[in-house]
């Protein structure tokens, strides 16, 4: 058994399954809990693989091991360390699903890219990018033809193309990451005219796709690679090279401008600015603010939501949205700060600085047009761009830190097009072959596939439990079974709570509402089911009242469930 030949086949197609793997008729949440159980699944088989037949693959770039092994050190000590639930860290937060087990698996399959980087699996990654972006642009136009399978979205994006993500907004950028990617082929001089027209088809496609995601997002990150890419055809061009660096200058100067025009900064009419500029400003601020006062440690993983109302400021507060509350700061950089202080930013800003260091160093051993570069730039760029104005989605993440891999775990080897190709096709350029028995490849894949779906898969699970034991009508059994699932989310047991309130199990109601409180004394929702009740007794009011106002420090902020 060929590793290199098998991870190179298997890795992106791992990429594009998770994005398009969603459950809406299974799961409240139909795309992170069953996109975190996928990945959770492959990254332990791939770990337990590599440290079982390949341990010394580990040590081929000891400087991206020594980042990723402090990154993850410092999330088990964040983990451990927070008085947070553990197991609300460990799987994340509602419809984020950004804990420990989603960031331990991406550190995996960034190793395991590193490892195994090649020209064939980049270019397998290019293709299942644009087969699997194909599908998603596909299933994005049935939702705008008003023909979805899926008719009890519980969502105010219903009038637009939203994919598998369940967000126009992460939707229109994958699909402007797919569009660059295609598009990028027009570099290659060497392809039929055919084939290029095909590529701009397939541009205009999935601008249309953008356009019906009515989400400025993709076109930015469209803009963006777009010069990206102007800039790569000046560096290759033996006639227009000499514009490259005055083209690298108006392409900057164009950046600032745009960014000025996003913040209303100019004296014209602002042709990027759009509403939810201003909540993100929003979310921004108070992800900095958690930081700041939690500078070592965070506030725990994928903890944000909790913490949103105590550390967002005045005016964000008096907004008149701001009951719509986030459980992300819309920026991966500043999540990382929330989650764990400056130590897990600086990791994460370190592995974001190697990433491009090496991505300058490959660009300038290469002169002539090379494929697997440009590719590994286009999908680099577009996630960095989407990770700064837009929350985490595993869909999306996992194109990212793979292609960081990739680029971490290429060789610094002189080639052209045509070599490249020729060797792509036989083998690995980047490592020798690395061959195992096959008898214990498959005892420790299925061994990993075992371990790894009963630790990633039980969120999931108890999604789907939920759903059947409390959609609908439901006797007080059947809702008393669904909250009480593992592993228990503080947020469901609230829900189930009030369901049994309203219908007038008053008793199993309050029981249920102060164990969800207990569970994770910082849900905010929890301490507002039981704020929301009337009936409570006095001594147990005024505990509500402490504690839903230290959550929340502006009462007139408070709006009981009605």
């Amino acid at each position: 058994m060929n590793l290199n030949t098998l991870f190179s086949r298997v890795i992106p197609h791992i990429c594009g399954i998770i994005t398009i793997s969603y459950t809406p008729f299974a799961s409240i949440d139909p795309t992170s809990p069953v996109k975190m159980a996928i990945l959770g699944t492959c990254a332990f088989t791939i770990f337990l693989i590599i440290i079982t037949t390949y341990p010394v693959g580990l040590k081929s770039n000891t400087q991206v091991l020594l980042v990723v092994f402090l990154f993850v050190t410092d999330l088990f000590l964040v983990f451990f360390l927070s008085s947070e639930n553990k197991i609300e860290q460990f799987y994340g937060s509602i419809s984020r699903n950004f804990g420990l087990l989603t960031q331990l698996a991406l550190a995996v399959f960034l190793l395991a890219a590193t490892i195994f980087s090649s020209p064939n699996i980049i270019m397998r990654l290019k293709k299942s990018v644009i087969v699997y972006g194909s599908i998603n642009m596909i299933y994005g136009f049935i939702q705008v033809m008003g023909l979805d399978f899926v008719k009890n979205w519980e969502t105010t994006y219903v009038n637009s193309a939203r994919g598998f993500f369940a967000n126009p907004n992460q939707n229109s950028s994958f699909t402007a990451l797919v569009a660059l990617v295609s598009i990028s082929n027009l570099l290659n001089s060497k392809r039929k005219i055919t084939e290029h027209l095909g590529s701009i088809s397939f541009l205009f496609i999935a601008i249309v796709n953008i356009y019906f995601s009515r989400s400025t997002q993709g076109y930015l990150i469209l803009i963006f690679g777009l010069m990206l890419l102007f800039l790569l055809y000046l560096r290759q061009s033996a006639v227009y090279s000499k514009y490259f660096i005055p083209a690298v200058l108006a392409v900057i100067g164009f950046s600032f401008l745009a960014i000025l025009d996003i913040f209303q900064k100019l004296p014209w009419k602002s042709f990027l600015y759009s509403s939810t500029i201003e909540a993100r400003g929003d979310y921004w601020r108070t992800g900095l603010e958690m930081g700041t006062n939690n500078p070592i440690f965070g506030v725990g993983l994928d903890k944000y939501l909790e913490w949103y109302r105590i550390y967002r400021n005045d005016a964000a507060a008096a907004r008149s949205y701001a009951e719509e509350v986030s459980n992300s700061a819309h920026n991966v950089f500043i999540d990382y700060f929330a989650f764990g202080g400056f130590p897990l930013l600086l990791l994460y800003l370190l592995l974001q600085f190697l990433v491009v260091l090496k991505l300058f160093r490959i660009i300038k051993s290469n002169s002539a047009y090379n494929s697997e570069l440009v590719t590994l730039i286009l999908i680099f760029s577009s996630f960095t761009l989407q990770s700064l104005v837009s929350p985490v989605h595993i869909g999306f993440h996992i194109w990212g830190w793979v292609t960081m891999g990739l680029v971490l775990g290429w060789k610094l080897y002189q080639s052209d097009e045509s070599e490249i190709n020729t060797k792509s096709k036989r083998e690995p350029v980047n490592n020798k072959n690395i061959i195992v028995s096959k008898s214990k490849f498959i005892l420790v894949s299925l061994l990993g596939l075992s371990l790894g779906f009963m630790t990633s898969s039980p969120y999931f699970v108890q999604e789907t439990r939920f759903r059947n034991g409390v959609y609908g009508v439901k006797s007080e059994r059947e809702i008393l079974n669904a909250a009480s699932i593992k592993p228990k989310s503080s947020y469901r047991m609230a829900q189930a709570a009030w369901k049994l309130y309203v219908n007038g199990f008053k008793e199993s109601s309050l029981k249920l509402a102060l164990d969800a409180v207990a569970y994770s004394p910082n849900n905010y929702y929890g301490w507002l089911v039981l704020y929301s009740m009337v009936d409570l007794d006095p001594e147990l009011t005024e505990v509500v009242k402490i504690n839903i106002e230290r959550l929340e420090p502006r009462p007139g902020n408070i709006r009981k469930i009605m």
